[in-house]
């Protein structure tokens, strides 16, 4: 027996999430990457909390970004928004636009 969510409602969550990707490293010190297939999870907390989630792209965006100097940090965003597909375990199925930026830090030495 799930919960019922209705459409209008709207909160916050988090989750666990997971893709393939492929990436190229310029030698300008830029990069780019590409999602493979698509990306699936599980929501940690919020309404929706112990369920399952894939999310497809339809013509998924190229993300850029550069390399730091000493390669300890990266930052990644996509040029283009895409039209995502979410569909949950219990059956809901949502639409959205994305667009994405993200930041990489390295934050030990360690291999």
């Amino acid at each position: 027996m799930g919960i019922t969510i209705p459409a209008n409602v709207h909160s916050a969550g988090s989750d666990d999430f997971s893709f393939s990707f492929a990436y190229t490293v310029n030698g300008d010190g830029s990069w780019t990457s590409e999602v493979i297939g698509v990306e699936t999870g599980t929501i940690k907390t919020g309404p929706r909390a112990g369920q399952t989630f894939t999310i497809s792209r339809s013509n998924s965006p190229t993300s850029t970004g550069i390399i730091s100097n000493n390669g300890s940090t990266l930052t990644l965003a996509t040029l283009d928004p895409a039209v995502e597909i979410v569909t949950f375990s219990n059956g809901d199925v949502h639409k959205r636009i994305c667009h994405r930026s993200r930041v990489f830090i390295k934050l030990s030495n360690d291999n």
